[in-house]
């Protein structure tokens, strides 16, 4: 992953600007999965990333799956220009479902046999909904 500590840009790029630096921005789980880690591994609470208008196709594919992260709350993209971000509660939580190679393979099938096309939001309920099943099984009464 590209991270950098110092390289910002004087403004994060708008809709149009990422529209037109092109590339394939179709989500992608293991992506999304491989960056929550990551910056769980990280030993600062705030993980800089480069998002100059001069990133490069692979920059360009993290940092949109970064943005997707944010959008669904589960990292927080902060500073003047952006580009730092920090995992928020919902992120933890969210790492601690997909941390488990079975767990997460579980929770992909099983949305994707819900609804081919599913949102992370639904993934982060199914992985709930498989904890809280582990939960009845072992005889704690959970709603």
């Amino acid at each position: 992953m590209t991270k950098s500590r110092c390289k910002q840009s004087k403004r994060r790029p708008n809709l149009i600007e990422i529209h037109a630096m092109g590339g394939n921005m179709r989500r992608d789980e293991e992506l999304l999965r491989k960056l929550m880690l990551e910056i769980e591994e990280d030993p600062d609470p705030v993980v800089l990333y480069d998002n100059s208008l001069d990133m490069d196709d692979e920059g360009r594919r993290i940092y949109y799956h970064l943005r997707l992260l944010a959008d669904a709350k589960f990292l927080e993209e902060a500073g003047k220009f952006g580009g730092a971000f920090r995992i928020t509660n919902d992120g933890h939580d969210f790492i601690g479902l997909m941390k488990d190679e079975g767990v997460w393979a579980s929770m992909k099938n099983k949305a994707g046999a819900a609804v081919p096309h599913y949102g992370l939001r639904l993934l982060f309920e199914v992985g709930n909904g498989l904890v809280r099943q582990k939960l009845r099984d072992m005889g704690i009464p959970i709603e």
